[in-house]
């Protein structure tokens, strides 16, 4: 574990990094000195802080890509050409390749004496040097290379770099590779924050950067459908490196949709009071059958498959609805089901009708066939006699094997949003201590247990250890009670806090300008901070679609003011204190006596409303930011 001391440098550092804008989200704090922030697919930038060695540094480190070990070489030694004009510019720095061989770093090194113990002042001197020495490096090493280093990687030719190759051997396929890979992300994280400020948002690029932990990132991507003018390739690298920060989002929305949620690499899910063991694990479902009989089964619920499609050595590479059964099977072919009952195809079409020795009929479905054909799972003996999965097996068998790769040397991800608004006990069971580190599968201290409705039939269960779980929580949901314990202990938290910045030109340059957006939402925040607290401020997302006054308008008039009145529980007081008496909060009082007699019982009450939008000026907004001098603070 980290220590104490350690984390509580590192937190302060990270604060500073992201609130200068040197970088926005953190990569990972190590277990001993360092924290590293991601640079694209192979770089990440680092500071350490060792008291062993009493000094201060901050390197770009160089991780290789799937074949770890020869991306490294080939991309080291290429900087290493550049020696010369990389020191004129960040003066001598340490260059390494380390033990591993898998990684390489160049360094700068700031020698002094100092601890952990030190004074505050102390402390403070190296957090500053270290945000200095950080953004230097970054920005001296894409002013060579360009943003994630993109034109330094298209120099460099990886021909020679060996791919990874399968052999058969017997039905399983193993790797002619003793690489690792080099995780980067820890199995299990919680975004958190309050509303707005990008929770959700972030996953998709968290999702992706798991994935290309292990994928070739110099795979194309195509076909990204019409909101482009027309098609194009472009490879995971280079889309990191676009500029336009709206481009770059659509474009990695799109591999992340139609390419790895279509695969089923990742899977998303929302929690809800409501929601259960029974949809998330798996639970006995009702069905009806075509003679209106009703029958039950074991279903598996969204965890227990992506746990169980992330384990195959033999994963399908085909697309399962593109399938067409005449391939694979015929009208008259017969089969026998592992109970012995014996039945022939009768007809191929949208659905399978089959008839066994006592000439019953019955009508298979399509996506019953291929539910069994995509888990693997021909042991089964439920409903129909088990026609359905005797025909899957039957196809399995007959595909190439170009078809299947193995899914354990991939990375698989379940994104669960509002993770706090369900409850944990009643949704993860027994499986909470699955999802570990140490208990997962392969695992020195592994753990696998038999499920409560098929753990008689099937194998015991347990959850892969290339299986990684993030979650997001809006710390302003008070409709639940505090996170369980369980879980907390079980996950890393990544706080993802409003960033104002954000409502610049320079960083959104459609935004709308009359207005400071960056001041005005500073300016709320300090406030809820200061009344409420820190967990019920405002995310940018609130304003970063406005382009005019109207937008401005709506935006208060529909989100912020309504979820401040939330915040405060209508206390209008509170909000119009938010807003600096801007004027959006008026007296509600009607102007009709209507209220002399119930006056005389209540003295000084106060009825509050909001006014009428369309007397709201730029002078309105602008005096929420404005001291009582009405300066601009």
């Amino acid at each position: 574990m980290l220590k104490e001391g350690y984390k509580t440098y590192f937190e302060k550092l990270h604060l500073k990094v992201t609130t200068d804008g040197v970088f926005t989200s953190r990569r990972n704090i190590g277990y001993q000195n360092w924290i590293g922030y991601s640079y694209g697919s192979y770089f990440s930038f680092a500071c350490v802080f060792s008291t062993k060695h009493k000094s201060l540094s901050v390197e770009l480190y160089i991780d290789g890509g799937q074949n770890k070990e020869q991306e490294n070489k080939l991309i080291y030694e290429s900087l290493l050409a550049d020696k010369s004009k990389i020191e004129n510019e960040l003066g001598e720095l340490k260059w390494e390749k380390l033990d591993n061989k898998r990684a390489s770093r160049i360094s700068k090194v700031y020698d002094l004496e100092v601890s952990l113990e030190d004074e505050e002042e102390k402390i403070d001197e190296c957090i500053k040097w270290h945000v200095e020495q950080l953004e230097k490096f970054k920005n001296i090493f894409t002013k060579l290379y360009g943003k994630n280093l993109i034109n330094l990687i298209e120099r460099i030719d990886f021909s020679s770099v060996e791919p990874k190759i399968l052999s058969r051997e017997g039905d399983e396929y193993s790797e002619d590779t003793t690489n690792s890979s080099n995780q980067i992300q820890p199995l299990n994280q919680i975004l958190y924050g309050p509303p707005g400020t990008g929770k959700t948002y972030h996953t998709i690029n968290k999702a992706l950067e798991i994935i290309f932990e292990k994928e070739d990132k110099n795979t194309k991507f195509h076909d990204f459908g019409d909101d482009f003018e027309k098609d194009f390739e472009i490879t995971y690298e280079k889309a990191l490196a676009i500029e336009d920060e709206n481009l770059k989002r659509k474009i990695l929305k799109r591999i992340f949709d139609l390419t790895y949620r279509k695969n089923g690499q990742i899977e998303f899910v929302t929690f809800h009071q409501s929601y259960g063991y029974e949809e998330f694990v798996e639970g006995i479902k009702a069905e009806t059958t075509e003679r209106e009989n009703i029958k039950y089964e074991v279903k598996s619920g969204i965890f227990k498959q992506i746990c169980e499609k992330a384990q195959l050595k033999k994963g399908l590479k085909l697309d399962l609805e593109s399938l067409d059964f005449l391939n694979f099977i015929k009208p008259g072919q017969k089969f026998k089901t592992l109970t012995g009952i014996e039945f022939e195809i009768i007809s191929v079409s949208e659905r399978v009708k089959v008839k066994n020795s006592q000439n019953t009929e019955h009508s298979l479905s399509r996506n019953s066939i291929l539910s069994y054909l995509s888990k693997q799972d021909f042991k089964s003996t439920r409903g129909h006699f088990s026609y359905q999965p005797v025909i899957a097996k039957y196809i399995f068998d007959k595909l190439n094997k170009e078809q299947f790769e193995d899914n354990t040397s991939k990375n698989y991800i379940l994104i669960i949003d509002e993770i706090n608004r369900g409850n944990i006990s009643k949704i993860f069971g027994e499986l909470i201590t699955l999802i570990e580190e140490s208990k997962r599968i392969g695992k020195e201290e592994e753990i696998r247990v038999k499920l409560p409705y098929s753990g008689d039939s099937e194998e015991p269960f347990g959850v892969p250890s290339n299986l990684y779980i993030i979650g997001t929580m809006n710390t302003a949901d008070r409709s639940i009670a505090p996170i369980d314990t369980a879980l907390r202990r079980r996950f890393v938290f990544e706080e993802m806090g409003s960033k104002p910045e954000l409502l610049t030109v320079e960083k959104t340059p459609n935004i709308y300008t009359d207005v400071d957006l960056k001041e005005l939402l500073d300016a709320i925040n300090t406030r809820i901070e200061y009344l409420y607290d820190r967990d019920h401020t405002i995310g940018h997302a609130y304003l970063m679609d406005v382009k005019t006054l109207p937008d401005l308008k709506f935006a208060f008039k529909n989100k912020i003011i309504p979820l401040l009145a939330e915040y405060f529980y209508e206390d209008w007081e509170n909000v119009d204190l938010v807003l600096n008496q801007n004027g959006f909060i008026v007296n509600g009082l009607p102007e009709e006596d209507y209220l002399s007699k119930v006056k005389s019982r209540i003295n000084n009450k106060k009825i509050y409303k909001v006014s009428d939008d369309k007397s709201w000026e730029i002078n309105n907004f602008k005096k929420i930011y404005e001291n009582s001098d009405n300066e601009p603070r």
